[in-house]
């Protein structure tokens, strides 16, 4: 997945990171792919100022995205940053947390209108939100999603609301180890079982329909490439 999601991005295009967290996938983006903007979005201000030290090139959005604007509670794992999420479930499995006030906005809001090419949501069971919040800029743009799906649901987002979003707008759910290959797509059932112990995979391509082979393509070579190094 890291492979793929680091090097999918055109030259020339536009990386959205949501969920930026400490910006690993950032620096990899940079790293290996050559695009021409990188637009990141993160809800804790102490990561957000991190964040902008350390690459001052990116835009970074102080946020967190979901259906609509306003502020929203969110809790920060204080043992596991990354795991810090607008579920209100990471209170009761985190060691140690604490709740602060944060400002909601949506996909659309900030990105009407602006390319997007290759788009990576990570926000701990929040997907969905996220989704609703950026049908206009996804329906306009059609990017290649990398996304995570976890075992753990978030109340008012249920993984059979997650993938039924995909396949009414022509995506297609692709797991990282087939996204190169011409194996279909995911079928709710296989989406549905990855997510039982032990786990398939948590991390997913949705890939525009129309675009699938053009994927491919550009998959298998980053693949093939690897292979040889």
């Amino acid at each position: 997945m890291k492979r793929l999601r680091d090097r999918l991005c055109p030259p020339g295009g536009v990386f959205v990171d949501i969920g930026a967290h400490i910006g690993s996938v950032i620096a990899a983006v940079q790293r290996y792919s050559a695009p021409s903007q990188i637009i990141a979005f993160e809800a804790i201000p102490e990561k957000v100022e991190r964040l902008r030290a350390k690459f001052p090139g990116v835009e970074i959005h102080q946020c967190a995205l979901g259906e609509r604007a306003g502020e929203v509670e969110f809790t920060i794992d204080l043992v596991e940053t990354g795991n810090s999420s607008l579920n209100t479930a990471v209170q009761g499995r985190s060691a140690a947390h604490k709740v602060i006030s944060v400002e909601m906005q949506t996909l659309d809001h900030l990105m009407g209108g602006h390319r997007v090419d290759l788009m990576k949501i990570d926000v701990e069971g929040a997907e969905l939100g996220v989704l609703r919040g950026g049908e206009t800029t996804i329906a306009d743009q059609r990017p290649l999603i990398v996304f995570e799906s976890g075992a753990e649901e978030m109340e008012g987002y249920p993984r059979r609301d997650l993938f039924d979003w995909f396949q009414a707008r022509d995506y297609d759910l692709v797991t990282p180890s087939r996204l190169a290959h011409t194996a279909p797509p995911a079928t709710w059932e296989v989406f549905a079982d990855a997510h039982q112990y032990p786990f398939i995979t948590w991390d997913w391509f949705a890939v525009p329909r129309e675009k699938r082979s053009e994927v491919r393509r550009c998959a298998a070579r980053i693949m093939s490439n690897g292979a040889r190094q």
